[in-house]
C-alpha cells in the first residue's frame, strides 16, 4: 500500500487508477506468459529454462531471489498442457 500511496502522490491519480493501471500492465504480460508456457514448441522450451533448480543458481549469481507464486504459475501450466495433452487435467501441487 505504501508504493500505491508514494505513486498517488507522485502522479496525482487515486488508488483505484494506480491500481487499474498496474493491472492493465500486468495481465496482459502474464496473459502471454501463460500463452507460452502452453505452446507445444515454446512451452516446453520454457519448461527448460524456466527449471526451478535451474532458476535458483541464475538468482543466486545475480542477487535476485524466486518469486514462488510464479514458479507454482509456471508448474501448474506446464502440468494442465502435458494433461491436456494426455486428455486429461489436473493441478500442480506447488
Amino acid at each position: 500500500m505504501d508504493r500505491i500511496d508514494e505513486l498517488c502522490d507522485v502522479t496525482g491519480n487515486t488508488r483505484a487508477e494506480v491500481v487499474e493501471r498496474a493491472l492493465g500492465l500486468a495481465l496482459p504480460d502474464q496473459e502471454k506468459f501463460v500463452e507460452q508456457l502452453e505452446g507445444a514448441i515454446s512451452g516446453p522450451l520454457w519448461g527448460l529454462v524456466l527449471n526451478e533448480k535451474f532458476l535458483d543458481v541464475v538468482f543466486s549469481l545475480t542477487g535476485d531471489v524466486t518469486d514462488p507464486a510464479q514458479l507454482r504459475a509456471i508448474k501448474n501450466v506446464r502440468s494442465r498442457a502435458r494433461d491436456r495433452a494426455r486428455g486429461g487435467l489436473s493441478v500442480a501441487k506447488g
